[in-house]
């Protein structure tokens, strides 16, 4: 839920009996702790989600019953009680970024906004410009353009876009691809996208 009165929360399914959930400072992560049951035994997880309620990152932990997890203030740790000792983890934020042309180009998450906060930052005359784009995937930088991909979902369809954006941030060229492209290049004439072959 964005907000008390939200008709249309955002839900998801973890696949797994939950003990504890928890948001991150920010709110741009939330630790749903708990244990999954397989064939062979019973494993306890912690699985790391986004506001738009997409899983991140999952980590497994030793142990017979995770009982609690507790994020630390700046959410770069997480300390997860398991049977009598408390485990310490340390969060790695996978961070979008790419620098071309004296531009920093990064994108984060804010707890307010469903939208990727996309900043291009010129540090020779120190100029910020601030884009909005739902759901980036990556971005690649090469040479004096940058490549930002996402994903979009409209009418039961899932599609990707790969914009092409100058040092200023002004978006140049864009495809909608039906590929998700897992890792994207950038060369002087071209940009590259690549899916694995399953």
């Amino acid at each position: 839920m964005r907000n008390e009165l939200d008709t249309e929360p955002i839900t998801f399914n973890s696949d797994m009996s939950i003990v504890e959930v928890r948001w991150n400072h920010n709110g741009s992560l939330l630790a749903v702790a708990g244990s999954q049951t397989t064939a062979e035994k019973e494993i306890n997880l912690v699985k790391f989600y986004n506001p738009n309620g997409h899983m991140v990152r999952q980590l497994k932990v030793p142990g017979k019953k995770l009982s609690s997890v507790s994020w630390e203030g700046g959410s770069l740790r997480v300390a997860l009680a398991v049977d009598s000792f408390i485990y310490f983890a340390n969060i790695r934020p996978d961070y979008k970024w790419g620098y071309y042309s004296d531009t920093l180009v990064y994108a984060f998450l804010k707890p307010d906004i469903l939208d990727t906060c996309i900043v291009f930052w010129d540090i020779k005359n120190n100029v910020r410009t601030v884009k909005y784009i739902l759901n980036v995937i990556s971005i690649t930088a090469h040479g004096e353009h940058c490549v930002i991909a996402s994903k979009s979902h409209e009418n039961g369809k899932t599609t990707w876009t790969l914009t092409i954006f100058n040092a200023i941030g002004t978006p140049l060229d864009s495809r909608t691809i039906e590929l998700e492209p897992v890792s994207v290049t950038l060369t002087n004439s071209c940009s590259n996208s690549i899916k694995p072959n399953h």
